[in-house]
């Protein structure tokens, strides 16, 4: 392969990865309780990843093993329980469950 040939290759090599970079951020979905972040969590997810994509909760409960939060959108409210203290029984930590209602919507 000649020179030309492998710097017109890598140079489009950059611009694939510069496009797939601008388009990552462009879709990514906005923080907050939104039904499509709220199936982005995943169980064990840590509290700051949680935090990144529902944003700051609009209510914080202490619970003996660890927090749960509750987030309120326009369109759904959410709340989502995450393990803080560890034991011999459950030494993992993370987020443990998670559950999302609908605003305004009727399941009939």
């Amino acid at each position: 392969m000649s020179k030309a040939n492998l710097l017109k290759v890598a140079f489009f090599a950059y611009l694939a990865l510069i496009g797939f970079l601008v388009l990552h951020h462009v879709v990514r979905p906005a923080p907050g309780p939104t039904p499509d972040n709220f199936r982005r969590l995943r169980y064990g997810m840590s509290e700051r990843t949680v935090l990144g994509i529902l944003g700051e909760p609009a209510t914080k409960y202490r619970c003996p093993m660890g927090k749960l939060y509750e987030w309120s959108g326009a369109q759904c409210k959410i709340w989502v329980s995450i393990r803080t203290q560890v034991d011999d029984q459950r030494p993992e930590r993370g987020v443990r469950s998670g559950a999302m209602s609908f605003r305004n919507r009727s399941p009939f």
